[in-house]
């Protein structure tokens, strides 16, 4: 590889052009201003890596890297800054600029060579022709750890996606960074000030973003899913607008303390106005006695009771996870719990409308009721008695007879 090493400090300069020299059969090109590095990678071949200081003369390495990532005509390299003592912010000034690292000056030969190599990697990995964004995070959630790396062959922006345990941890856009109050906004108002104080003291404290937000007050961890889903989500469309992606998946394993993942395809969208549902705030609570009983479903309740296998029937609000009413045997609210929460996070044009799940004694089904989808109707048949056809077949017919407009889904 060509590497560009531009230092103002000519010991340092020297010092780590031999290293890497001496360790490796890369190409270095020294430099000790900001002026000199875009005169080389605009002179002709631009070079595959730049290591800038970040405090380079004439222009700073902070510069130098917006005006590499803001040229489109500019093949777009890896990027690593280095500072004296490099904090966090200077890591977020960094990153904001377009550079893919950052590392603390003096930067250990061994660290720099093992950045070298990771950037090796990543070309070895990155085929010329990509294959689409969808097969690429398919393969990558196959793969259960790692990043996905999504960067724009016309503007250098970069998006990444990070697989943990098969699941999406987070969705990063360098060209719509968010502010903890902005991707809070569709659930709370929380102004900058409190933002930085809770992010603050969860740094400092190490306790999870969401707990710390509910000891608060501010939301609870429902609501907080629900943001962060619709943040990333929208930060996944963006990405999927790009029109040259330049895509490489790097596996690697990380701690993740972040509590809240979701499944690939909850955050898949083929269309920005695709319906929505939304996660039920609390989990069922399944008892003929409810509080939330609601008078109107008595009737639906009797009406599926008069089949001949039906054990018990229950009426659940999707969005709350309410239960409205129930009559028969004790229901199981973790069976109807999973089937829930799986129906209402997959998001697009064609939602799921009903779930089944058999267990060695029983069927359980839940319905979305056609005219009314955010009801749910779940419904417990004993498998020695009906077949799973027999059952939806039964539940079916009981309330197509209490109304024409009401049918399993």
């Amino acid at each position: 590889m060509r590497i560009i090493l531009a230092e103002d400090d000519p010991v340092f300069r020297e010092l780590t052009a031999w290293a890497i020299r001496s360790r490796t059969q890369h190409e270095v090109i020294e430099a000790s201003t900001g002026t000199e590095v875009l005169e080389v990678v605009l002179g002709g071949r631009c070079p595959d890596v730049l290591v800038l200081d970040r405090g380079l003369p004439e222009l700073s390495g902070l510069e130098v890297c917006r005006r590499v990532r803001d040229d489109p005509a500019i093949p777009q390299p890896y990027i690593l800054l280095t500072a004296p003592q490099a904090s966090d912010l200077d890591v977020i000034m960094g990153l904001d600029a377009g550079a893919d690292d950052m590392l603390s000056k003096p930067v250990p030969f061994d660290l720099l060579e093992a950045q070298l190599r990771l950037v090796e990697r990543r070309q070895r990995w990155s085929e010329p022709a990509s294959p689409s964004l969808l097969s690429a995070l398919t393969d990558a959630r196959a793969e259960g750890h790692g990043e996905l790396v999504i960067r724009d062959g016309k503007s250098g922006a970069a998006g990444r996606v990070f697989f943990h345990e098969h699941r999406v941890a987070w969705v990063y856009f360098s060209d719509r960074r968010g502010s903890l109050a902005e991707i809070l906004a569709p659930e709370v108002a929380l102004d900058d000030e409190t933002a930085d104080e809770l992010v603050h003291e969860c740094r400092r404290s190490g306790t999870r973003l969401g707990e710390a937000l509910a000891r608060w007050g501010i939301l609870d961890v429902s609501q907080l899913q629900r943001c962060l889903r619709s943040w990333m989500s929208q930060t996944l469309t963006t990405i999927q607008r790009i029109e040259q992606p330049r895509i490489v998946f790097i596996p690697q394993y990380f701690e993740y303390s972040g509590g809240v993942s979701f499944e690939l395809e909850e955050l898949l969208t083929t269309d920005d106005d695709a319906p929505r549902s939304v996660v039920p705030r609390t989990r069922p609570s399944l008892t003929p006695r409810s509080t939330q009983e609601d008078p109107s479903m008595r009737p639906i309740l009797e009406r599926c009771m008069k089949g001949n296998s039906i054990k018990s029937v229950a009426v659940v609000d999707r969005a709350t996870g309410l239960c409205l009413g129930a009559l028969g045997s004790e229901l199981n609210p973790d069976v109807i719990w999973s089937n829930i929460q799986h129906m209402t996070t997959v998001a697009g044009r064609d939602p799921i409308q009903a779930g089944v799940v058999t267990t060695s004694t029983d069927h359980h089904l839940v319905s979305a009721m056609t005219g009314t989808p955010e009801r749910l109707i779940y419904a417990v048949f004993t498998r020695a008695d009906c077949s799973l056809g027999a059952a939806l077949a039964e539940l079916r017919i009981a309330l197509s007879q209490y109304s024409p407009s009401i049918t399993l889904a």
